[in-house]
C-alpha cells in the first residue's frame, strides 16, 4: 500500500513475504521515498535483515499497541490491515520495535539450546538414568 501525504491511496498491490521480491516490486513501480513498515512478529527479524541488506530501512511496529488501531476496522482482512499499518506509518501513531542484529539472534539460539540440554542432563540424572 502506498499513500501519499494526505493519505490518499496511489497504489496498491500484493507480493510474497520476501524481503528480495518486495525490494523488486518498489524497484519496478519507482516509488520515492518509501516507509517499509510491519508489525513484529515471527517473520519480524528475516524481513529486517533482508532490507537490509537491500539498503532499505525497515520500521517494525509493536504488534500489540498497532492491534488496537487495526481493530477500528470492521473486517479483518489482510487487505484492511495493510491500510491501517499504512495509515498508521503515515500519522506517526505507532511504537517502533528494536529489532536484535544477526549475531545475537544466533547466540541467543545457542544459549537457549545450552539451557535445555543442561536442563534434560540434570533430570536424567535426578531420575538415575545416567
Amino acid at each position: 500500500m502506498y499513500l501519499n501525504e494526505q493519505g490518499k491511496i496511489v497504489h496498491e498491490g500484493s507480493e510474497k513475504t520476501d524481503p528480495d521480491l518486495l525490494a523488486d516490486y518498489f524497484s519496478k513501480r519507482n516509488f520515492q521515498e518509501i516507509v517499509v513498515g510491519f508489525e513484529s512478529g515471527c517473520l519480524s527479524h528475516y524481513l529486517v535483515t533482508g532490507f537490509r541488506k537491500r539498503a532499505i530501512d525497515p520500521l517494525c511496529m509493536d504488534a500489540r499497541k498497532l492491534s488496537t488501531i487495526l481493530a477500528l476496522k470492521i473486517n479483518k482482512t489482510d487487505k484492511n490491515d495493510a491500510r491501517g499499518i499504512a495509515e498508521a506509518l503515515r500519522s506517526g501513531m505507532y511504537t517502533r520495535v528494536h529489532c536484535k542484529p544477526q549475531d545475537s539472534v544466533e547466540k541467543s539460539i545457542l544459549l537457549v539450546s545450552r539451557r535445555a540440554l543442561i536442563k534434560q542432563q540434570t533430570q536424567s540424572r535426578k531420575e538415575g538414568y545416567a
